[in-house]
């Protein structure tokens, strides 16, 4: 579990690596991989390398997705930066923002479309298509938004890509790159799979996924140096800003209140808002509330917060007004009582916190 918002590693990066590479990362043979690195180092640029050169060699076409429409606008100049590295070949792109194609030498490579509108491709072949990037996986709050059950418009648009696959070879299945910059481990995506980063550790992989899950933290000590060498980056490393653009610091992870339960608190709540449930502990010796990431059995009430969470046993609720436990929750964390057992619980319990002060505003 990561304890600070640092990361602690300076290893595995090659002596006059200043960009990043893929290699190391396809060596894992991970099926879903999930990059994350300080701003600048080249994972987009890598991904085009690898898929052009692989699509030269083999054939094999790309995907490549980002949340919307919007997001999609410069799809045009998507080879603008690599042209030189291929000097010998053609590249156009065909579509706009809702969709299209890339042609290297006339010959369709890959493909590019929104993920907010991705299920409209559930008819559509792509039999070539091996690899797939899911660019800024991560959004920055206040300026972006996920879609609505992300993960699973995700998981839709990997299933019409691979479909029955059944190839025991790595190249013919499809491997999926969901690439970010270290903004949060606090998303859909981690929730969703259930996982977090080991900050020791370049590379964490998941036996419960047979191994084939996996994120890499990506912390480029050559780039870091060169970078605060220029005279903006000098400027960025006297700044908070440079934690996260330079040293590749999780700058949303804020890890006040993060705290394990006292031996002494008892599970009072469970509580389910939009598919989440977390239980909260209360200590009446020293005051405090705790959140918890699972459910507990012995909770003197479950409460749902909308319909679509309401199931046997649990006390759909509207609001904290009538409902004094719920109240007492609310309270709690307006008195700095509440505490949580991670980043993740934390996000869960602020979601629940902001449903129930909305409604019984």
């Amino acid at each position: 579990m990561i304890a600070e918002n640092k990361l602690y590693y300076d290893f595995m990066i090659a002596e006059n690596e200043l960009y990043y590479d893929f290699g190391l990362t396809l060596s894992k043979n991970a099926l879903i991989n999930f990059i994350l690195s300080h701003r600048g180092v080249g994972k987009t640029f890598g991904f085009k390398k690898y898929a052009i050169n692989d699509f030269l060699k083999t054939g094999k076409q790309f995907m490549y997705v980002r949340r919307f429409k919007s997001e999609l606008k410069t799809i045009q100049s998507f080879f603008s930066d690599i042209y030189a590295e291929f000097p010998d070949h053609k590249f156009v792109v065909k579509g706009g923002n809702a969709g299209g194609h890339f042609l290297i030498d006339d010959k369709i490579a890959g493909y590019f479309y929104p993920l907010s509108t991705a299920f409209t491709l559930k008819s559509t072949p792509f039999p070539n298509v091996n690899k797939m990037c899911m660019d800024e996986f991560i959004i920055t709050k206040g300026h972006q938004r996920y879609i609505q059950d992300e993960v699973t418009a995700f998981f839709d648009l990997i299933e019409t890509i691979n479909r029955l696959r059944t190839s025991e070879k790595l190249h013919d299945l499809l491997r999926v790159f969901c690439m970010a910059n270290t903004i949060s481990i606090v998303n859909p995506y981690f929730q969703y799979f259930d996982i977090i980063p080991n900050a020791a550790k370049r590379y964490t992989v998941f036996p419960k996924y047979n191994n084939d899950v996996l994120i890499e933290l990506y912390r480029n000590v050559n780039f870091i140096a060169e970078k605060k060498n220029t005279r903006m980056g000098a400027i960025m490393d006297r700044v908070p800003y440079g934690k996260y653009a330079i040293e590749g610091e999780f700058y949303q992870d804020d890890k006040s209140f993060i705290a394990k339960r006292s031996p002494a608190s008892r599970c009072m709540l469970n509580i389910t808002c939009q598919g989440q449930e977390i239980s909260f502990w209360f200590d009446y010796q020293d005051g405090k509330i705790y959140a918890c990431k699972k459910p507990n059995p012995s909770a003197l009430f479950n409460f749902a917060l909308t319909s679509a969470d309401h199931k046997p046993n649990h006390f759909l609720i509207k609001n904290a007004t009538h409902c004094a436990p719920a109240r007492a929750l609310v309270e709690g964390f307006q008195n700095g009582c509440l505490y949580f057992d991670d980043l993740n619980t934390k996000a869960i319990a602020f979601k629940i916190l902001q449903y129930l002060s909305i409604r019984s505003g």
